[in-house]
């Protein structure tokens, strides 16, 4: 059987190994996790055993050693022992080459997906770093993070792996591939003190294929939208075409009537930034106002600002 790094290499959106007829989206058991209430963790116990069995693995990268880790794995899933485990490993005091060695080894030859995402997060780890292999280890973490099934895991672990500047280049990268579930966790990832980030945000980072309902009032947020409509507005500019897609977008996803994503009433520069973009679309040529005309009848309709 391949390994799971061997398949998502040749074709991030191909089957995994480990893959059965009835499961979830890929990163949407992760995903729906986090953005509910509960809390997933294991009984304390149960976290230090498997982190012995990681610790066995690592002194003696043996298959039956591999075989156990896995096992583990299948019986509690990821999300729910990862920040124990290597907080159990953390005492464990073990070289920093050996738990490289072992990251790499769990990250790239293991067929169970579990295995894998625990593997990224150990290469991610700051025990796990050897300087001279950061740009190898961001690599094999840029290539699983292609598949959605694993953007969450490789996310943080590039953040922790690489230099700001560098680990933000590969974030909106990635973004811009990333459809699904995958897209809404990066989209929480992101520097947004950063101006090119919040103007990519607006640009491209309420695009998904979950729902716009789920990104867009972190996108009006954090991308300072009602900013970015004041600007055009002060110096009295059309609306660049460019942006005009993704803050539509914004818009739509705003507007939607979801019943657990924050909507417009909840984003709070919505009457202002209603204004706004109606001023703007005003003012531009015939085929913005054609573009922006869906947006501003919604608006109209649910009463937001000025008709």
């Amino acid at each position: 059987m391949s390994s799971i790094y061997e398949t998502i290499f040749e074709n991030p959106s191909a089957k995994l190994p480990d893959q059965t007829n009835t499961e979830w989206c890929p990163g949407a058991y992760e995903g729906t996790i986090l953005r509910g209430s509960s809390i997933l963790k294991q009984h304390s116990y149960t976290n230090y055993k498997i982190a012995r069995l990681v610790k066995k693995f690592i002194l003696n990268p043996s298959s039956e050693n591999m075989q156990q880790v896995e096992n583990s794995f299948r019986k509690y899933t990821a999300i729910s022992v990862i920040d124990y485990v290597l907080s159990h490993m953390s005492r464990m005091k073990l070289p920093a080459e050996l738990l490289h060695n072992g990251a790499i080894k769990l990250t790239t030859e293991s067929a169970h997906r579990d295995t894998v995402k625990f593997g990224i997060a150990l290469l991610g780890d700051e025990r796990s770093r050897i300087k001279s292999l950061i740009q190898q280890d961001a690599e094999i973490v840029r290539k699983l993070s292609l598949n959605e099934e694993f953007t969450l895991y490789g996310l943080v672990a590039l953040k922790n792996i690489l230099p700001k500047d560098q680990a933000t280049e590969i974030l909106l990268d990635l973004g811009e591939q990333l459809t699904g579930w995958g897209k809404l966790a990066l989209m929480y990832e992101l520097d947004y003190t950063n101006p090119y980030v919040r103007l990519w945000t607006l640009k491209n980072g309420c695009r998904n294929s979950i729902g716009l309902s789920y990104l867009a009032n972190v996108c009006a947020i954090k991308g300072k939208l009602k900013n970015y409509l004041q600007e055009l507005e002060d110096n009295e500019l059309p609306m660049d075409p460019e942006y005009l897609p993704g803050i539509c977008k914004i818009f739509l996803g705003l507007l939607e009537d979801h019943p657990e994503n924050d909507g417009i009433y909840e984003y709070p520069d919505a009457v202002e930034s209603a204004n706004l973009f109606r001023a703007i679309v005003e003012r531009s040529p015939a085929e913005i106002k054609d573009k922006a005309a869906d947006v501003i009848s919604k608006l109209n309709a649910k009463g937001i600002g000025k008709s």
